[in-house]
């Protein structure tokens, strides 16, 4: 009943993604790309490539927690920019009692973006345990016009291939649909 409450009081919160999908499927949105863990997804951004992947899934009393790792791309190749977690924490306990006297904490202001370097991208972990969703903006309601994002199959950086030809990069407006992971470049 706890997670039924719990993703009801997201859906009313805004216009965040808080999807499901099988494990091997990305979905695209007009605002986001839900990824599966431990694939890579491709940031362009004016002049910065990037990739970042989503390793490890943890649900404990403070939230959940997405660990990934995030990669620069520069004329030596690939170079770990940083590695961090994104996060939707739980409730603390003042903000309970708040929340007891009709003074509410927005879903949104307990997400930890992912910081990269040169700029922040919106992203949560997905409620599943199997995915993570990224933004193409800052916020979800401020969407970055000059952010694509690409979902690859690849699973070590050793394997990202910029030159893969049948690579599609998605914008904020894209259309909806779900991709199969394994099947993106065949």
């Amino acid at each position: 009943m706890k997670h039924v409450l719990f993703f009801l009081v997201l859906l009313l919160a805004g216009s965040t993604i808080y999807a499901y999908a099988p494990a091997e499927e990305a979905r695209i949105y007009d605002r986001g790309i839900l990824l599966p863990l431990n694939r890579f997804l491709l940031i362009k951004r004016g002049d910065y490539l990037g990739a970042v992947i989503f390793v490890s899934y943890e649900k404990n009393d403070q939230g959940y927690f997405v660990h990934y790792r995030a990669y620069k791309h520069t004329l030596k190749g690939w170079q770990e920019e940083k590695s961090g977690d994104i996060a939707l924490r739980s409730l603390t306990f003042g903000q309970r009692v708040l929340g007891k006297l009709g003074i509410h904490t927005p879903p949104l202001s307990r997400i930890k973006p992912l910081e990269l370097k040169d700029f922040t991208l919106f992203a949560n972990p997905s409620l599943d345990s199997e995915h993570a969703v990224v933004y193409y903006g800052p916020d979800v309601d401020h969407l970055d016009p000059n952010i694509k994002l690409a979902p690859t199959p690849w699973r070590t950086i050793e394997e990202v291939n910029l030159k893969e030809p049948r690579l599609k990069w998605y914008e904020s407006g894209s259309r909806e649909q779900d991709i199969r992971i394994d099947e993106l470049l065949k």
